[in-house]
């Protein structure tokens, strides 16, 4: 971006450089949370914040999404060489973390229309072998559950989705249809804590021994909350246009790896490192900082975002309008849960699933995305034009990330 500014623009409009993101904080959450700095009792702390998300019980704070996840596997201990099927478009430390459990992690191709699983795909994917299905819920849409959860409950497979880019308030826990739902409030997400994440689990047995798991955890050290904070308050000043511009002069060439390195909760390295500073509880400053941060959910700010417009009216309740989440806009006619709770039902009780109002996500994510994403992606493809693209089906061909307009193969990993 920095380059561009330099080569292209005008040496006056140089001056002022916008930042690609902007945090989901302000400066009152940042000062609540320098006012929890000294909290203390982490376990009521963590009592307190699960009421919060789950008045029935299902829910359970960790340190990350990547904590949890790696608790929840080292609750399961599943035989080694058990599958693990994942989103072929995840987080790659997911993968990582299975694989440190002694487990075969699987990818699912995704459809490019919905960034769903594709049918066909989770068919073959599925095996004698197959343990566990974590579907990642991208670019804040949802996507739809149904077909995955048949053939889970089915095959006796765990069921999990990813929920830390589709966060849209605290109505929203999760697909009941889900066995465990993960939700992440690291500093790129919305509603930042700067850390932390909420599962709701939905077996009542497993929850309790994750949670008795987790309770052997060495805390998180108040100093390192601190230092998050002081860090993102630093971040929002000079993410402002005109001492962003001089960041970006400053820095040079390694501008981008700078400000990546500065958002990046655990930098990259070797799995036992990794698993090692994942292997911690939240302490209480971050869970009081998300407590408040639930009870104090501005959902006309997050319509605003889905609209691109600076105001809108609030919604009370979740189901009336899908809602945008994480950096992108959403899908509209998202499918809300209630629908998604009576089919649960429905199919449990031996009847089959009754039409709803309420619609099924099923819009292209292509016209949700930026047109610039839209052209890069087109840009890749054609690189990636003999070397990965199988049967028309563009590969990602070893590179860390793939275009999310095609469906991605194993070699992604």
């Amino acid at each position: 971006m920095h380059s561009i500014s330099r080569n292209l623009v005008a040496p006056a409009a140089r001056k002022r450089l916008y930042a690609r993101h902007r945090l989901d904080i302000e400066p009152s959450d940042l000062a609540a949370g320098l006012a929890a700095i000294t909290a203390s009792n982490p376990q009521r702390a963590a009592a307190d914040l699960e009421r919060v998300w789950s008045p029935g019980g299902q829910a359970l704070a960790t340190y990350s999404v990547r904590s949890g996840f790696h608790l929840l596997l080292s609750t399961l201990q599943l035989p080694p060489g058990s599958e693990v099927m994942f989103s072929a478009v995840t987080h790659p430390d997911m993968p990582r973390l299975a694989m440190h459990h002694g487990l075969v992690p699987v990818p699912v191709d995704l459809d490019r229309g919905t960034l769903a699983p594709r049918p066909d795909a989770l068919r073959r994917a599925l095996t004698p072998r197959t343990r566990i299905l974590v579907v990642a819920h991208l670019f804040g849409g949802l996507v739809d559950l149904d077909l995955g959860w048949e053939m889970c409950e089915s095959r006796g497979v765990l069921l999990v989705e990813d929920c830390a880019q589709a966060f849209r308030g605290p109505l929203d826990t999760g697909n009941p249809l889900a066995d465990v739902s993960m939700f992440s409030f690291g500093m790129l997400k919305t509603a930042t804590a700067l850390g932390g994440a909420l599962f709701t689990v939905r077996n009542a047995s497993l929850l309790q021994r994750m949670r008795d798991i987790q309770a052997a955890w060495p805390p998180q050290r108040r100093s390192s909350h601190l230092k998050r904070l002081m860090q993102t308050s630093a971040f929002i000043g000079l993410t402002r246009p005109a001492p962003y511009a001089l960041l970006a002069r400053a820095a040079g060439e390694d501008f981008d790896r700078t400000v990546n390195s500065a958002v990046r909760a655990f930098p990259a390295g070797a799995t036992d490192e990794l698993v090692r500073r994942l292997q911690q509880r939240p302490g209480a400053p971050l869970l009081r900082l998300l407590e408040h941060r639930l009870k104090n959910f501005d959902y006309a700010r997050l319509d605003a975002r889905a609209r691109g417009r600076p105001h809108a009216l609030a919604v009370s309740g979740v189901c009336a309008r899908s809602r945008a989440s994480h950096r992108r806009r959403p899908r509209r006619g998202i499918r809300c849960r209630a629908q998604g709770e009576q089919r649960q039902r429905d199919r449990r009780a031996g009847r089959q699933a009754r039409p709803r109002a309420c619609a099924r996500a099923r819009s292209d994510v292509g016209a949700c995305l930026p047109a610039r994403l839209s052209r890069a992606a087109v840009r890749l493809a054609g690189a990636n034009r003999g070397r990965g693209r199988v049967g028309g089906v563009l590969t990602c061909s070893g590179l860390r990330l793939s275009s999310v307009f095609g469906a991605v193969r194993s070699s992604c990993w």
